[in-house]
């Protein structure tokens, strides 16, 4: 089974396409056409240009709603009354605020 992310496949593709322009770059003489080749290899660049910037925006924001969860998480876990709520459940959320602001920490 193939467990390809949509960003490998995408990747795959744009290389894949890159592979098929390289071999139209010879011309009928045999001789490689440089020109028409740093244009598909710039192509190419551009759109994995493209998909990084979008990382980069998703990345922002998920590290937003993390943080804000982190925030609002401790904010709960101070109000909240142990006898009520029970000490492995105050356990459990301290560590998920642990864990997102390592990852947190982690992807500044």
């Amino acid at each position: 089974m193939n467990d390809d992310t949509k960003l490998e496949k995408e990747i795959k593709t744009i290389l894949d396409q890159l592979a098929g322009a390289a071999s139209l770059c010879w011309t009928p003489k045999g001789v490689f056409d440089s020109t028409q080749a740093i244009s598909s290899v710039q192509q190419a660049t551009n759109k994995i240009m493209a998909l990084n910037t979008k990382l980069l925006s998703d990345l922002a924001k998920c590290r937003a709603a993390l943080e804000k969860l982190a925030n609002e998480a401790q904010g709960f876990q101070s109000l909240a009354n142990v006898a009520d709520h029970g000490h492995t459940n105050m356990e459990c959320l301290a560590l998920r605020i642990r864990e997102a602001r390592q990852a947190l920490k982690e992807t500044e």
